[in-house]
């Protein structure tokens, strides 16, 4: 299992957004690095536990995992609910934002935050044939 922990951890860390079992699977096939989907998931669900990986999951039935970084960094997502595109985003106006809600929120110590954009990529809206 050593060497299909380093495999994922590597490709994850290389990509540095959410991949789903499938898509590491079928990415380390492409590598001829085959793995099974099984043996794959098995070991993003041990990194998750460890807290190497965060579970990320944006409504369609399939859990994605990414990279916890250890300074803490992070970033957001849009999420295409026509083409299940991902795109991570960073902004830190927003970050600024969420910090201060949490600061005014009494009793409330925020340990972590993830913000999913819901919307159509410009490949759908122009499928559609609109844009916004």
């Amino acid at each position: 299992m050593g060497a299909v922990r380093r495999s994922v951890l590597e490709l994850l860390a290389e990509h540095g957004c959410a991949l789903s079992a499938r898509e590491v699977t079928d990415t380390l096939a492409a590598r001829r690095s085959p793995v099974s989907r099984p043996s794959v998931f098995r070991v993003l669900e041990q990194l998750d536990a460890l807290e190497l990986v965060q579970r990320v999951e944006f409504g369609e039935g399939v859990a994605r995992f990414e990279p916890r970084w250890p300074g803490g960094e992070h970033h957001h997502h849009l999420f295409c609910e026509r083409c299940s595109r991902i795109v991570p985003f960073h902004d830190p106006a927003l970050e600024k934002a969420v910090a201060g809600a949490a600061r005014r929120s009494e009793g409330f110590a925020m340990t972590a935050h993830d913000i999913t954009l819901r919307g159509l990529c410009d490949a759908c809206q122009a499928a559609r044939g609109h844009t916004a």
